[in-house]
């Protein structure tokens, strides 16, 4: 098995570093193809998030924010329950669920979203070779300030006349 990740997400995105874990077996062979000096990331960037990750800095920081991202979402899902034909899946992981109106279509919600200056991406931009239920949206709220939850929800259902 392979991991392969960044620290872009959940600390900066402009600290450009990833990573990759990899099985003994492939390592050595990943050693012999790596071209040397192929590395942009500077080694002070380096030395300074390994120490972070390892005096456990790193830890807290997920911790904190995954407590913070876990109201946020409660509080928006909470509002948008209140919309009559509302049903939310997948609130409990990630920084997005799924939200599904009874009588919209994908298309209603979306667009009259955009209209209103909301970006929500259908649930149908994500299936390849499946069809989704329809009337389902993504919501994303990592970027929503929390005192803006309410205000969303009523802009939402203004675009959406519910």
């Amino acid at each position: 098995m392979i991991y392969l990740g960044t620290f872009s997400r959940s600390l900066a995105p402009s600290l450009r570093i990833a990573y990759m874990v990899l099985p003994q077996a492939l390592r050595r062979e990943f050693r012999a193809l790596q071209p040397s000096g192929g590395c942009t990331v500077s080694r002070f960037e380096q030395q300074t998030l390994a120490r972070f990750v390892s005096e456990g800095h790193y830890a807290r920081h997920l911790r904190k924010m995954g407590i913070m991202y876990a109201r946020r979402c409660a509080a928006l899902c909470e509002a948008l329950l209140v919309i009559p034909g509302a049903r939310i899946q997948g609130e409990e992981a990630g920084l997005h669920f799924l939200l599904t109106i009874e009588g919209k279509t994908e298309a209603q919600l979306v667009e009259r979203a955009a209209q209103s200056g909301i970006p929500l991406r259908g649930l149908s931009a994500y299936c390849a070779h499946t069809k989704p239920d329809p009337a389902t949206v993504v919501v994303g709220y990592a970027g929503l300030p929390d005192d803006q939850v309410e205000g969303a929800v009523q802009a939402l259902r203004q675009a959406w006349r519910l």
